[in-house]
């Protein structure tokens, strides 16, 4: 009987040896993604680089995966959310929708679609007024008395 759980406890050890965790899943996903999307992916991340004229770092690009996902309701998955590679596969999968939005319009027209105001009322002169007017990010004071 002791040889028998022995036995078992070989086998449960080899089975572990086997399977594979969850990064080294996540691994082999998204080599097979980079494959699949070969060139594509260098072509997209240039494209991106010259978009936003800058080197485009995975929380920029993470950020804009998102307003853009809402806008063509695509949704960003686990691993786009997580690694960079991934992310350019996602964006390089989805690139047929993509493009044509970047092509079309300017960045802050995509970041920040203007509202629908009708013409001369407070609201779209407000808008006119917020619109045109810079923001020095790192004051806070600015950000929060600005109303």
């Amino acid at each position: 009987m002791g040889q028998e759980q022995d036995g078992s406890t070989a086998k449960t050890k080899q089975n572990k040896k086997k399977s594979k965790t969850q990064s080294e899943n996540d691994k082999e996903k998204i080599e097979e993604r980079i494959t699949q999307n070969g060139s594509k992916i260098e072509v997209v991340s240039l494209y991106i680089d010259r978009y936003f004229s800058t080197h485009v770092t995975s929380a920029i690009l993470l950020s804009f995966s998102k307003i853009i996902s809402e806008q063509l309701n695509i949704k960003v998955d686990r691993l786009a959310k997580r690694n960079r590679s991934a992310l350019l596969c996602w964006y390089a999968e989805h690139w047929d929708q993509i493009f044509p939005i970047l092509k079309a319009r300017d960045l802050d027209s995509v970041i920040n679609p203007a509202p629908n105001f009708a013409e001369g009322t407070q609201a779209s002169e407000n808008f006119k007024v917020i619109s045109n007017t810079c923001f020095d990010l790192n004051n806070i004071d600015t950000l929060l008395n600005f109303h």
